[in-house]
């Protein structure tokens, strides 16, 4: 909602500004993402008196607090770390969400350049193009590249970072099978059982995959 009011501002009909159905499906895509977080598994233990949280998804951490794998080095292009494999699975299934309401509904990319790259990634159709501009407009602490706004700088970061990593971690991993990689990923994030998952990846790449793709060194 903090995204759709301050992004999008007023929709009133005298506001100029983003078109209404883009705020809706930018809402949609919202919705769901944070829907299918809502439902990942979760597992928990009592430790030292404490309520603590061991599993999340595919992902597990120690009581010490350290996560199953590590982060990713700032200039990656592709990712091992099993937060952002989670975070990207989950961004795409929203986007498939909101890129089958804007078929269903007959909605087309706007005319507007600023708010064409908000429908392509809305519903998960960013040309190559695109994606380049993206790359080179990336926040930094003093300002925004291609003198672009806050959103979409916003939106650029968040497409290097997770779903541009997450893209080619299933080129790697999955090949011409990605897509069957991606499902079960997002099974397993939802029931919080590996079983097929750690199968699909052993009959691929060896025994033990899962360890040896995601778990950090030591």
């Amino acid at each position: 909602m903090g995204a759709v009011v301050t992004q999008h501002g007023y929709l009133h009909p005298s506001q100029p500004g983003t078109p209404p159905t883009l705020v809706a499906l930018d809402l949609l895509r919202s919705y769901t993402h944070d829907s299918l977080h809502y439902g990942t598994f979760r597992e928990y233990v009592i430790y030292e008196a404490e309520v603590f949280r061991t599993r999340y998804g595919i992902n597990r951490r120690d009581p010490g607090g350290l996560s199953f794998s590590a982060v990713d080095p700032p200039d990656a292009e592709s990712t091992r770390n099993l937060g952002v494999v989670m975070e990207g699975a989950t961004d795409r299934e929203a986007r498939t969400v909101a890129r089958h309401t804007a078929v269903a509904l007959g909605l087309s990319a706007p005319a507007d350049a600023s708010n064409r790259v908000m429908f392509h990634d809305t519903t998960g159709q960013l040309t190559g193009a695109e994606r380049a501009k993206l790359a080179s407009c990336l926040y930094s602490a003093e300002t925004y590249g291609c003198g672009i706004d806050r959103y979409l700088a916003a939106l650029a970061a968040y497409n290097r970072e997770v779903d541009t990593r997450y893209t080619a971690f299933l080129a790697e991993i999955g090949g011409r099978e990605a897509e069957d990689l991606h499902v079960l990923i997002v099974a397993a994030m939802v029931t919080g059982d590996l079983g097929e998952l750690t199968r699909w990846l052993d009959q691929r790449h060896g025994a033990d995959a899962f360890d040896r793709i995601f778990r950090r060194s030591g």
